[in-house]
């Protein structure tokens, strides 16, 4: 087996396969995996079907994080039944981290500027207290969870949420396709007042239209190999998450990812 990069840490995410496609194309690639336990995954293995897959990673040395569900799902609710099936499938995702052996689990933070951008307060009021709660069961384990803009148009909703958390089990998860397509700040914007929290980036490309997941290079991010070694610059322990759609684009995007990091395709 070919030796790893370890250091930053390198993922592979296609929500797209299955769970034995990810792992197949992440040992090809000689990089992590990103498993996805999405609404469809998270329910769906028993404990030992879980230690199996485990097993199968640990045999193989594979790395391994989590995405956990988002769908329907938001912690800082004005319905009090949303945030307890939220917290459900928080915990339940904490558990399946734990029996995979993954130290990470990514969920999208889930404020929707559409919906609670003129009650951020009342919002912040749920949030808070929930990933707190979060945070008291993580100490229990050795996992970490990383939130994930998706809809934010601004990096000040983390940095108003995480300061109040004040947990060191919960940090960032900056997508910088996400922030390209859906905010109107720069993503060395987000990255800047971000960098105290930022643990992880999921890394693809697109045309600031729709939320494409295209390879390193097919979008029009620009300047997006400075972005990614700005990243590296900040945080000697981050991972790189290439999060594409195919297997072709995700080829393309470790391949790359390599060369901008290492100067090396290997």
């Amino acid at each position: 087996m070919k030796k790893r990069n370890l250091n930053p840490k390198i993922f592979l995410h296609v929500p797209t396969f299955n769970h034995d496609d990810e792992i197949s194309l992440s040992l090809e690639l000689n990089v992590g995996v990103e498993l996805n336990f999405d609404t469809r995954w998270i329910d769906k293995f028993s404990d030992s079907e879980l230690e199996s897959i485990r097993s199968n990673l640990d045999k193989k040395e594979i790395p391994r994080r989590i995405h956990g569900p988002f769908m329907d799902l938001n912690p800082g609710s004005v319905d009090e039944n949303i945030v307890t099936l939220t917290k459900s499938r928080v915990e339940k995702s904490i558990r399946v981290a734990n029996i995979l052996g993954a130290n990470s689990i990514v969920f999208h933070n889930c404020f929707y500027p559409q919906l609670y951008g003129q009650i951020k307060e009342i919002w912040l009021q749920r949030a808070v207290p929930f990933w707190a709660e979060i945070s008291n069961i993580l100490n229990n384990s050795d996992v970490n969870v990383l939130l994930e803009n998706h809809l934010e148009n601004s990096p000040e909703i983390f940095n108003e949420l995480l300061s109040r958390v004040n947990s060191p089990r919960i940090g960032i998860c900056l997508d910088i396709g996400h922030a390209n397509v859906y905010s109107s700040f720069s993503i060395n914007r987000w990255i800047a007042e971000l960098k105290p929290y930022l643990r992880e980036a999921h890394i693809h490309d697109n045309h600031k239209v729709s939320d494409d997941h295209l390879a390193i290079g097919k979008g029009s991010i620009d300047g997006i190999k400075k972005i990614i070694l700005e990243l590296f610059a900040c945080n000697d322990g981050l991972a790189f998450t290439v999060e594409v759609w195919n297997k072709e684009d995700a080829i393309t995007s470790v391949s790359l990812l390599r060369q901008f990091l290492f100067g090396s395709c290997e």
